[in-house]
């Protein structure tokens, strides 16, 4: 699987810049995660939905008659069929959390456990969306908004021996502002 990974400040328009760049597109090289997750529910058998929720989610998805909240059926129907993540998917980015647990722990004594707690987290949770991409063995381009390198805090700690091409975004993205330029956007934004 190849990602790639929109990095940057909250409120710097990584989420827009993710949609500008979907709707521009010429072809369908690359996917988001949402449009990989249908992908993946797409394929999925019968068989392979173990009980009779994922099974109902599943016919709602396929029927789509909602109109939204799909990713959020999709997600659900994933985690149904995906109990446990394989080891050996794991193991490839056991480095990148070690990393990021030193690095909370040099973090400020102002800063809060429960801000710290909400670090890693985080973090895992954008791991696990690799985890499932990985599980399923999805072959195309994913671009993140926000994946595992996104506000990780260890990343002058992670030792080049760790890193397996196979761990890391074929490239990077990084967004940024002014912080001057972030206020007015963020202050415009609740202006609306």
């Amino acid at each position: 699987m190849n990602y790639i990974e929109l990095i940057g400040p909250p409120g710097v328009g990584k989420t827009t810049l993710l949609n500008t760049l979907a709707d521009s597109r010429q072809t369908n090289e690359w996917n988001t995660y949402e449009e990989a997750t249908y992908d993946i529910i797409d394929t999925l058998n019968w068989n392979q939905l173990n009980n009779p929720k994922s099974k109902l989610l599943y016919l709602i998805n396929k029927v789509n008659f909602t109109g939204f909240k799909r990713l959020g059926i999709s997600n659900t129907i994933l985690k149904e069929v995906v109990p446990q993540v394989a080891g050996a998917i794991q193991k490839k980015y056991e480095y990148l959390v070690e990393a990021q647990l030193q690095a909370i722990q040099t973090l400020s004594l102002n800063i809060s456990p429960i801000n710290k707690c909400s670090f890693l987290n985080w973090h895992i949770q954008a791991l696990q969306k690799l985890f499932v991409l990985e599980t399923f063995g999805y072959t195309k381009t994913v671009l993140f908004a926000e994946g595992p390198l996104k506000n990780h805090q260890g990343l002058d700690q992670i030792h080049h021996s760790n890193i397996t091409p196979d761990t890391l975004p074929n490239a990077i993205i990084y967004c940024t502002l002014s912080i001057a330029d972030n206020i007015k956007r963020i202050q415009n934004r609740l202006a609306h």
